[in-house]
């Protein structure tokens, strides 16, 4: 219903206004108040909730959509990674990320740690291939440098001293360090769990969680809504947080400075800690979702996993061509993170305290697997409603 009891701060006109609702309609104007729509519909009637202060635009026939919603981004991570590193999105040659790597070596000084934002494979650049060790070490003599691609994190060998890496280090289990199949020489590529053999010797920030102040957070994050905002994006969904990171977000709603709306993900460690423990570790939180308002709110337990990521998800396939952490093996089909026992237990529980979960299922077995334990939870109390959902499933495959 048509609110005339107040006056639009903004009016967007001329226009096509593409409303989403029941039928699709697209109408000519909007009004918009204290950031909320107030009305939608033609020129002559929204035109007359305008008082002396209100902005007019008028779009000249352009269209304006609803904000769009990025339901799974590891946004203040990535933005802390982006803004202190380089940004491999940015690169469609291995000349180019060398390039940038002398110049933030520069930036930096020697010594200090140079990371990347991840979003980068082999096949999206020029050459089809990723640096090599020799190419990293060429440009980056003096400075640890980790790299996120697709197929794990490559490092130099300043990185690898600084974690003190060796040749003779040997693969952890469910990960893989990559070596020289000739030589057995350390080729600066870790995958699977061997990416956390980079998280010791004062270099996790090149982690998912990172070392990052608060305030690198805080600007990282002011400098990635703009980005964000560019590209429509009004709403994120935020995984796997800690405490510390959410209050960076705390800050920025009590400052009036949020461009995104946040629901934000805690961080738990559902691999090593028992079931038991995990119940205890949320239940000291005293609350549980929906907790916030409409800028900024506790979402759910995550990031889950039931398989590894893209160098690990469990299908019911061999791979065709091995990724690193598969090498050597026959018949490869990924690595399960938990036990089909475990996972069922955790969502029954997660259901028991009315946490809602967000957990990674890349391939067909994998999302089978946690439809099995959505079910599982389903059966001691129904999830309708809670909306559950499956996160990543990238491939399936038709049961019947």
């Amino acid at each position: 219903m048509l609110r005339t009891d107040s006056y639009a701060d903004l009016i967007l006109y001329n226009g096509k206004i593409l409303t989403v609702d029941q039928d699709f309609s697209i109408q000519q104007a909007v009004a918009i108040q204290d950031t909320k729509i107030l009305a939608v519909g033609s020129n002559e009637t929204i035109k007359r909730l305008a008082g002396e202060n209100t902005t007019q635009i008028n779009l000249n026939g352009k269209t304006v959509i609803p904000g769009l919603n990025d339901s799974h981004h590891h946004f203040m991570n990535r933005a802390a990674r982006a803004y202190t590193g380089i940004r491999l999105d940015q690169f469609t040659s291995v000349p180019q990320i060398l390039d940038a790597l002398v110049a933030k070596a520069k930036e930096l000084g020697t010594g200090e740690i140079i990371i990347s934002n991840a979003g980068c494979a082999a096949e999206l650049l020029d050459e089809g291939r990723t640096p090599t060790l020799e190419e990293l070490d060429q440009v980056c003599p003096d400075n640890p440098v980790v790299l996120t691609f697709e197929d794990g994190r490559h490092t130099n060998t300043k990185m690898m001293k600084l974690c003190g890496i060796t040749k003779n280090h040997p693969n952890p289990p469910k990960g893989i360090i990559g070596r020289d199949p000739q030589t057995g020489e350390l080729t600066g590529v870790f995958a699977g769990t061997a990416q956390r053999l980079l998280l010791s010797q004062g270099s996790t920030a090149t982690g998912d969680i990172g070392v990052f102040t608060e305030n690198q957070l805080y600007t990282a994050v002011l400098w990635a809504q703009r980005l964000a905002n560019s590209a429509g994006i009004t709403s994120v969904r935020n995984p796997s947080l800690q405490p510390y990171e959410m209050f960076v977000y705390q800050r920025l709603r009590q400052n009036q400075e949020l461009t995104l709306r946040i629901a934000m993900d805690v961080n738990v460690d559902h691999v090593n800690l028992s079931v038991e423990e995990l119940e205890k570790e949320l239940g000291a939180w005293g609350i549980r979702p929906p907790f916030g308002d409409e800028w900024l709110r506790v979402n759910g337990v995550s990031e889950l996993w039931v398989d590894q990521s893209t160098d690990g998800m469990l299908n019911s396939w061999s791979y065709s061509t091995l990724p690193l952490a598969g090498e050597g093996q026959v018949n490869y089909r990924g690595i399960q993170r938990l036990s089909c026992e475990k996972l069922n237990h955790i969502c029954i529980t997660l259901n028991k305290l009315g946490w809602r979960p967000l957990v990674h299922a890349g391939w067909d077995v994998a999302v089978d697997i946690l439809l099995d334990a959505f079910a599982a939870a389903d059966q001691v109390s129904s999830l309708r409603g809670k909306r559950w959902l499956l996160d990543h499933a990238h491939y399936g495959q038709s049961r019947h």
